[in-house]
């Protein structure tokens, strides 16, 4: 991921990364929110998902919560949709970490491509915590435990394909600074 920032030049040069990359995990009056286009292809998704097709589910089984506290939010992507954040996600979910290891379900999805982020929201408070307003202070998790460098993962990093017989996806939160 980030990794851990150090001192010297190649630190300032990371850190200016950071804040030109990172400000994708800031939520933010998303441009993406009033982006009538988007709008249209969450409802167009919504009315696939209450429709007739084939559908599975898609289940997350995510580790490294540290302490059994807080609470993981999911959010479900697709190529459409902005990953990891700054729009609204196909589906999202609010689940309390219950152990070592939360799992959550996303039920009757329509067969396709997807990616999902998570953010180990430790204080409960609903939003990922930032230092410097750029790097998360909480730990994140994406499927196929994708990586980003000096910033998020890319959406071709983290997506999958959903099969008709559905998919378990397992995701370690990590912490991107210690």
């Amino acid at each position: 991921m980030w990794g851990v920032i150090a001192s010297g030049p190649a630190a300032v040069q990371a850190f200016a990364t950071l804040l030109l990359c990172g400000a994708a995990f800031v939520p933010a009056a998303s441009r993406a929110a009033d982006d009538t286009a988007l709008q249209r292809h969450i409802e167009e998704w919504r009315a696939l998902e209450a429709g007739s097709g084939p559908r599975a589910d898609i289940t997350a089984r995510v580790t490294g919560v540290g302490a059994p506290t807080g609470q993981l939010i999911l959010a479900l992507h697709d190529a459409v949709t902005p990953f990891p954040s700054g729009g609204k996600p196909l589906a999202s979910a609010v689940v309390a970490v219950t152990g070592a290891r939360t799992i959550h379900t996303f039920k009757e999805v329509p067969l396709g491509e997807y990616a999902i982020a998570v953010v180990c929201d430790e204080n409960g408070n609903g939003r990922l915590d930032m230092h410097f307003g750029v790097v998360p202070a909480e730990p994140i998790a994406f499927s196929n435990d994708a990586t980003g460098s000096f910033g998020p993962p890319t959406y071709a990093a983290a997506k999958f394909t959903l099969p008709p017989e559905g998919v378990t996806l397992d995701m370690a939160c990590r912490r991107v600074v210690n």
